[in-house]
């Protein structure tokens, strides 16, 4: 039996709106733990959250994955669980931060970003409200995030409660003038997100596979949104979900047949426990 990493991003793709997955779901990612394949939750949340997300999975389904790895914040972090330690990190040096808080308050868009399980903003609004309803981390605000936070963080977020839309001008400005340094992907209808020009989901996707030893091909991706193409791309077999971009659908070797509120992901479980 070859192990298969299967690399799956969160919301959208693996949890439903209610924040769980289903029996049926549970039964099927335990076949395929007991197997010997590997789950890699892989997201643009940050790793606090995504932790919550892995405990979760293993109380439902009752037994843990081996080789336990999260890829956090859009791929510019990895985390070995079980060492409870970074194995891949790619940081904003802190002038950028510096920069993009600038032009973001220019375009007058939100914009946070993360100093280890906290958030850091300017200070409480809507978009923080908005956000915090999912993702329920602690709050830093100031006027400077470079004076608060301790290290260069993985990411920045810039939120638009009028879709993407109220984003697109912000990315269009970052695309022509700092497309060598940062790149400006959506991950849902109202983020936008900041990272790297040199990382990204498919970048730790390969990243992790070498360092496991796993051949490329030997791998399965998952996702719904924008953030998602590089790693479905980079993935010897890519899938989109069934109600994701139009855009994720177009860069996918397969798309499921049904979305993740009714466990679109089965099949590609399904195909894994067959190969």
């Amino acid at each position: 039996m070859h192990k298969r990493l299967f690399f799956s991003d969160i919301d959208g793709t693996l949890i439903r709106s209610d924040g769980t997955i289903s029996d049926a779901l549970a039964a099927a990612l335990c076949d395929m733990a007991r197997a010997g394949h590997s789950l890699i939750l892989t997201s643009g949340r940050p790793l606090s959250s995504i932790l919550s997300v892995k405990d979760y999975l293993e109380n439902k389904i009752g037994t843990s994955f081996p080789d336990s790895y999260i890829i956090a914040n859009n791929g510019t972090l990895i985390y070995d669980c079980k060492t409870e330690r970074p194995v891949y990190e790619k940081t904003l040096p802190f002038e950028l931060v510096d920069l993009l808080q600038t032009i973001a308050d220019q375009f007058h868009i939100h914009i946070q970003t993360y100093a280890g399980d906290a958030i850091v903003c300017k200070s409480r609004n809507e978009e923080i409200n908005f956000y915090r309803r999912k993702i329920a981390l602690p709050l830093l605000t100031g006027e400077r995030f470079t004076d608060i936070l301790p290290c260069e963080p993985y990411k920045m977020l810039t939120i638009g409660l009028e879709g993407t839309c109220q984003l697109m001008p912000l990315k269009h400005y970052i695309e022509e003038n700092l497309a060598d340094r940062v790149q400006a992907i959506f991950s849902g209808p109202y983020y936008m997100e900041l990272i790297r020009s040199d990382a990204g989901k498919g970048q730790a996707l390969h990243f992790l596979c070498d360092y496991l030893s796993v051949p490329y091909e030997h791998s399965y991706a998952a996702g719904d949104s924008e953030n998602d193409i590089s790693m479905i791309q980079a993935a010897g077999m890519g899938y989109a979900m069934a109600a994701g971009d139009e855009k994720v659908k177009s860069s996918a070797d397969k798309i499921t047949a049904l979305d993740c509120e009714h466990d679109g992901l089965l099949e590609i479980i399904d195909t894994i426990l067959k190969a």
